[in-house]
């Protein structure tokens, strides 16, 4: 296998695996269960950092909206940021499912589900800025994709991902890849206040076990949030004592704590 899977990838097949020669032995192709007594590899839950509002302004300073590929890679980007659509989604999207006016896409996810994704009017500008004046014609009338190439073919995920590397390296974020993009996209709809389960439909998943992931995330960043928000910090106390640690350095004798002024006699 090219690459290296995730444990989670593994984890997976090895599922289905188990499940298939279940499957086998109740129907008695095989003598039972073979993998009845193979266990299930450990799994390895890497916390994936989103991008910050830094990133995303670096990300977006590295495109020229002003040229025919600029501004199809800033439609492009603005769209997965702000919906959160999978690389393939994104690239498969076709020209009628795109409903600039009413802000909304219709998108074919994973077993032919179709679902309607919200973006915001920052990501409508972009995209109309795209497809007003610089979105090319179609090479020929079976093209009816969205994003397009500069010679008027269907943009593939292949040249999305390519895309993408080039653009890692020009603005200096060596973890920037497109579905990094929908990691930020899910962590920012909930510290934004965000439903989970209007989540779950955003991101086209059938369970919320997929989701829990991205509340963790947004969880630990509301806590680390939650600094700017310090009652003690907002009271201003100033020359409090509580907060002298260590020695005095104010006392030739090294005295940890400040001594009891003494009182002058009448």
């Amino acid at each position: 296998m090219k690459g290296h899977a995730s444990t989670h990838t593994v984890a997976n097949r090895v599922r289905a695996l188990k499940a298939f020669f279940a499957w086998l032995g109740k129907k008695r192709y095989t003598e039972g269960d073979l993998l009845r007594e193979l266990k299930m590899p450990k799994t390895v839950d890497q916390v994936i950092e989103p991008l910050n509002e830094e990133d995303i302004k670096k990300m977006f300073s590295g495109i020229d909206a002003n040229t025919v590929l600029g501004a199809r890679n800033s439609a492009l980007v603005s769209l997965m940021l702000d919906t959160g659509l999978r690389l393939s989604e994104a690239a498969y999207l076709e020209e009628s499912d795109v409903h600039l006016e009413d802000r909304y896409v219709k998108v074919l996810g994973k077993g032919g589900k179709e679902r309607i994704v919200a973006f915001g009017v920052a990501c409508q500008r972009a995209m109309l800025h795209y497809a007003h004046h610089f979105r090319v014609e179609p090479s020929h009338n079976g093209v009816s994709s969205f994003f397009l190439t500069i010679d008027g073919y269907p943009l593939s995920p292949e040249a999305i991902k390519s895309y993408f590397k080039r653009l890692s390296k020009a603005v200096g974020i060596p973890r920037l890849h497109p579905h990094l993009l929908r990691h930020t996209y899910a962590t920012s709809f909930l510290l934004n206040g965000g439903d989970v389960f209007l989540l779950k439909q955003n991101l086209g998943h059938s369970t919320l076990i997929m989701v829990q992931n991205y509340l963790h995330i947004a969880s630990t960043r509301a806590a680390i949030r939650s600094q700017e928000f310090s009652p003690l910090d907002r009271f201003n106390l100033k020359d409090s004592r509580r907060y002298k640690h260590g020695i005095d350095r104010g006392s030739i004798e090294g005295n940890i704590y400040s001594k009891p002024r003494r009182r002058r006699s009448r």
